[in-house]
């Protein structure tokens, strides 16, 4: 169930948070509301209602909302308390972070890193006890030895990567399994870590790291204002056309992309840029990366099923919601931007260094 929910973006600890209506009393959900007239065969004034009530222009999902209010609770709430609960609301302060990275501070993914070492140093799960000769042994919780693993396998590759050792796409590929693991911090921001080692790596698998790109992009939190990962997984698409054979298929990825590329700027230029040269240079390669693949798509369209017109009328929309809003923002808030305030650092973030783990000093939380 866990990994089905993870497929669908959704972590299961978001679910123990649901509403729930109380169902140990129904009758109190309508108690507060005046009692509708009796129902005869003779009236219809029920029926005849119906079509007004759906024509109604109102927030319907906040008024039921609003109504269902005094009888709803947690889901979690609704059942006894046992280490689940502790467990549901570390998850839920991972995935608070995780949001707050992804919209809060885009295209700086690094952060998570001190994220993650300070959820495991200051909320630790109960380490694990048994009896061995008579002595009681603890050892860390399974899931706090997986980040600490985590860790020492990012450390290992990140120096087999900085020194071309021959092992080092195998090591990469060992970072698969904690990506997978559902780890709202881990689990999502080690998919960057992957596409960064094949870069340092020349990229010896490409159709691995498109895959990983892919998964940044399409499988974030909705909130997520990051640009860049949208950016160089386009731009992959489009310089290796052949990772993705089917002409269709490809069209319809690059189409979906483009999409996301929309929605992340209209949640970007609602921030005031820390660096106007650093968001000049993604408009830049938005627009021109865009236009690549627009015109791909272009000698795609008969292929995918996709008529002249159609498609005409989606590059029209294209230029309309994403192209002329980046040259507008550019020529207008950014150039004003880098005239009025003063040059910003424009080098490597401080979380954005790679994190080597010696050996001889093991990350612990308990």
């Amino acid at each position: 169930m866990r990994a089905e929910l993870a497929l669908c973006g959704w972590d299961w600890a978001q679910v123990a948070v649901l509403p729930l209506a109380d169902a140990a009393d129904p009758v109190g959900l309508f108690s507060n509301s005046p009692r509708p007239a009796s129902l005869h065969a003779a009236s219809a004034q029920t029926i005849l209602n119906w079509p007004l009530e759906a024509a109604r222009n109102a927030d319907k999902a906040r008024e039921l909302s609003e109504a269902f209010a005094p009888w709803q609770k947690q889901l979690a709430s609704a059942l006894p308390v046992t280490e689940a609960h502790h467990e549901a609301k570390r998850r839920l302060s991972s995935l608070a972070q995780q949001v707050e990275i992804l919209a809060g501070m885009p295209d700086q993914p690094w952060t998570y890193r001190r994220s993650l070492r300070m959820e495991m140093q200051q909320h630790p799960r109960p380490p694990l006890e048994k009896v061995e000769n008579g002595r009681i042994i603890r050892t860390s919780h399974p899931l706090d030895q997986q980040r600490q693993d985590y860790f020492q396998s990012l450390g290992d590759a990140l120096v087999a990567a900085a020194r071309k050792e021959q092992n080092a796409l195998g090591l990469v590929r060992r970072l698969i399994s904690f990506a997978r693991s559902g780890d709202p911090l881990m689990g999502h921001f080690s998919h960057y870590e992957i596409v960064r080692l094949h870069e340092l790596l020349q990229h010896p698998a490409p159709a691995e790291e498109l895959q990983h790109r892919l998964h940044i992009v399409f499988f974030a939190n909705p909130s997520d204002a990051s640009v860049r990962p949208v950016i160089s997984a386009l731009d992959q698409l489009v310089q290796q056309p052949e990772l993705i054979s089917q002409p269709d298929e490809r069209f319809d990825q690059m189409n979906a992309l483009l999409q996301k590329l929309i929605e992340r700027w209209e949640a970007r230029t609602a921030w005031e840029p820390k660096s106007a040269t650093r968001v000049q240079n993604d408009v830049d390669q938005s627009v021109r990366i865009s236009n690549l693949a627009l015109d791909q798509m272009q000698e795609l369209a008969r292929a995918a099923g996709v008529s002249d017109e159609d498609f005409r009328n989606r590059r029209r929309y294209i230029n309309q919601a994403l192209i002329v809003p980046l040259r507008d923002y550019r020529d207008q808030v950014l150039a004003h931007r880098m005239k009025t305030a003063p040059a910003a650092a424009d080098g490597e973030d401080p979380d954005d260094q790679p994190l080597l783990i010696p050996a001889t000093q093991p990350l612990t939380t308990n």
